[in-house]
């Protein structure tokens, strides 16, 4: 079961620390006894620079006096294991806790025991909750939903974006944006000034971090000009906007197998462009992490490093996704209890390399041969002597048995959604892999558009 769990008036409800003395001034109406007289806070308030660490405290306090362990490599992830094998888990937001667990009867007893501490409340209708602006939803056939059709419609409005026509693809084809469509006199500026880019940028940055993948690498690449940006920039924003109003219920399922999708706690797929920024020809680095048949971690950053070859992108990509994939392994292996999260069959590609290790590798899908080759200490020296030093850290991690690059054709790798604007075709082949429509009943037929071929 999943829930959330709202904690009403979080920070007043905290004590300041012994010897912190913070003094207020009475608000108008309070008359204090004696004139020039100020109050001595005893407990925090919402605006005080104190406020949220002494809240933290406080929850971590009662969290810890309930038998829950506070994870080493996450300090909002609580985890409470029984010996009957009932588990609970919960991760915090500031007030809001979003909590799951395998026996009803053990999250009632501790809801029951929160509220003794706190005044609580929870925002959930049915099967559906909603944390942080993210409905959960239960479907029929057992699987789990996550989506953000409510934030994409209310941004549209904001827009004034309600009534436009939807396009199929994130990216306008054919367009190559970069600072030459900056506003380079007084005049442009002023009229962009009157623009509310940055507000669109920070709330498609929320949405794309959020549930929707899809559009990270258009978001990333229009955040760049936030600095100063010009028409032909905003007019790419509001052609993605176009695209959110044809796409506005996708959202990603867990638990659900996906073709093209090893169905295991943990894979990931890293990808690379190659010199196609316009202003300093970086290559553009793209990977998620999947975990029970949907993303759980995602990424499209620009490369600082300028890539002198496709297999050098490739491989700066592959770091980058080996990094997040050791710190997702320690979580499953320490706070989950997953012991093995390999993939022991996927094409025929993850033989028994690595038996007898104490670890097991988790897979990395990845197109490019030579950087594969390159990971496992088995490139050309000549051609890769001058890559940082920092990128080759995934060699010995590939060689402590903890990473797996495996190669899969570029048509099926989902991260190339990350690193470039695509085609509707090839939308549509590698959308699925990571996305699906909101479905009411799970067993229904979807969108033909959203089948795997």
């Amino acid at each position: 079961m999943v829930d959330v769990v709202d904690i009403k008036s979080a920070f007043l409800q905290s004590e300041l620390e012994p010897g912190c003395v913070v003094y207020v001034r009475p608000p108008k109406g309070v008359t204090p006894p004696k004139p020039g007289q100020v109050w001595m806070l005893r407990k925090a308030l919402y605006g005080l620079r104190q406020a949220a660490y002494v809240w933290n405290m406080k929850l971590d306090r009662i969290l810890t006096g309930m038998s829950f362990r506070r994870s080493v490599n996450d300090q909002c992830l609580y985890v409470w294991n029984h010996p009957s094998g009932h588990i609970i888990r919960l991760t915090i937001h500031v007030d809001d806790l979003c909590i799951v667990s395998n026996s009803v009867e053990w999250y009632t007893r501790f809801r029951n025991k929160l509220s003794e501490h706190f005044d609580i409340t929870s925002p959930s209708k049915g099967n559906t909750s909603t944390y942080l602006g993210i409905a959960m939803t239960r479907l029929d056939d057992g699987s789990l939903q996550l989506s953000q059709g409510q934030y994409c419609r209310d941004l549209l409005a904001r827009y004034n974006m309600t009534g436009c026509k939807p396009v199929n693809t994130p990216w306008q084809p054919g367009v190559r944006l970069g600072k030459e469509q900056s506003p380079k006199t007084e005049e442009e500026r002023l009229d962009m000034a009157k623009v509310p880019y940055l507000a669109a940028i920070g709330s498609l940055l929320w949405l794309a971090g959020g549930t929707r993948p899809d559009i990270s690498y258009c978001v990333s690449h229009l955040a760049r000009y936030s600095s100063n940006p010009g028409r032909a920039h905003w007019k790419q924003v509001r052609y993605l906007m176009r695209y959110l109003a044809g796409t506005q219920d996708l959202g990603i399922i867990y638990g659900r197998k996906v073709e093209g999708i090893p169905f295991n706690p943990l894979c990931a797929a890293s990808d690379a462009s190659w010199a196609d920024g316009a202003d300093q020809r970086s290559s553009c680095s793209g990977w998620i992490l999947f975990s029970a048949g949907g993303p759980i971690s995602w990424s499209s950053t620009r490369m600082k490093a300028i890539a002198l070859s496709t297999t050098e992108a490739e491989y700066h990509a592959l770091c980058q996704a080996g990094r997040e994939v050791v710190f997702v392994k320690r979580v499953l292996e320490i706070d989950c209890g997953y012991t093995n999260l390999s993939v022991r069959a996927h094409n025929d590609l993850a033989p028994n390399t690595f038996d007898g290790k104490k670890t097991t590798p988790v897979t990395i899908l990845e197109d490019n041969t030579g950087a594969i080759a390159l990971a496992g200490k088995r490139g050309s020296h000549i051609r890769s002597k001058h890559i940082d030093l920092q990128f080759h850290w995934i060699q010995q991690k590939v060689q402590e048995g903890q990473l797996l690059p495996v190669y899969v054709e570029s048509a099926l790798n989902p991260a190339d959604l990350l690193t470039k604007g695509v085609s509707r075709e090839t939308l549509l082949r590698l959308r699925p892999m990571m996305l699906w429509p909101h479905e009411k009943n799970a067993h229904e037929a979807t969108c033909k558009d959203y089948k795997v071929p």
